[in-house]
């Protein structure tokens, strides 16, 4: 059961250590950033983390999606008059993030292409997975840059974002009302409330097929248990180093997926 469930959590569950490694981490907060971007034009095809994250805060209204809570660098290179047109004077001040929904690491420099190489097979095997679950070509709509468009990522504050990344925070959708969800939890928090998305842009929202997949892996990895598996799975393989650039250990990486699909596929799995 616990096999059937980890290879479930691949696309989403943030890989901690280097496999594969992204050239860009989702998770850099905004204080990292080299310096605030108000005011700089928009980029409605983002291609990187950074122009990401400005392009989501504009689309966002410079808040977090679920707390509302403004972001802080952002507020601090605004005038007076700036932050009474956005509605932001007496909100509370965090970092945000830009929360990627399927985190770069899983779609990181594929090689569909060639046979017989370490990280096709592992684009293949989340490939299938992504679009067994949600109807979603991973490589067409997320490979590489694409990782980062606007509909694969929202708006949070840090702890709201470590929590989305750890599988203990996730939106279910409320049938007949578009872009509206329930902020569910592992707990009763101030997080657990209703939100709609919108935007006074052209920018694209979150995508609820992204979000919806997101919410069905939480709730099987907590009802199995399968987030410890997965964790414990992905130090195998980086202690193994299965996505070792010349490939050869990749006849051990398409030895584990394959294991996994095939219970994944068995009646009563």
């Amino acid at each position: 059961m616990h096999q059937r469930s980890a290879v479930t959590l691949f696309p989403v569950r943030q890989a901690k250590g280097h496999t594969p490694a992204p050239s860009d981490h989702s998770s850099r907060p905004s204080f990292e950033e080299p310096r605030a971007f108000f005011g700089a034009a928009v980029e409605p095809a983002p291609r990187d983390h950074r122009t990401a994250k400005r392009s989501a805060l504009i689309r966002d209204n410079y808040c977090c999606l679920i707390t509302d809570v403004a972001d802080i660098k952002q507020y601090g290179e605004m005038t007076m008059a700036e932050r009474q047109t956005f509605g932001l004077v007496g909100r509370d001040l965090r970092n945000t993030n830009f929360c990627h929904i399927f985190p770069p690491s899983t779609n990181w420099n594929l090689r569909p292409a060639e046979h017989g190489h370490a990280k096709t097979l592992y684009s293949e095997s989340v490939s299938t997975l992504i679009g067994h679950y949600g109807d979603i070509d991973g490589l067409a709509e997320l490979d590489g840059p694409q990782g980062h468009r606007l509909s694969n990522g929202l708006t949070l504050s840090v702890d709201s974002h470590a929590l989305f990344d750890d599988l203990s925070l996730w939106f279910e959708e409320i049938p007949g009302q578009p872009n509206t969800y329930t902020v569910k939890t592992l707990f009763p928090t101030s997080l657990n409330r209703v939100v709609t998305f919108g935007t006074t842009t052209d920018l694209e929202l979150p995508d609820p097929r992204y979000l919806r997949l997101h919410a069905t892996i939480c709730r099987v990895a907590h009802m199995s248990g399968a987030a410890r598996y997965v964790d414990l799975l992905i130090e195998e393989m980086e202690t193994t180093n299965v996505l070792a650039n010349d490939g050869s250990s990749g006849d051990l990486l398409r030895d584990q997926l394959q294991n996994l699909q095939l219970r994944q596929r068995q009646p009563g799995a």
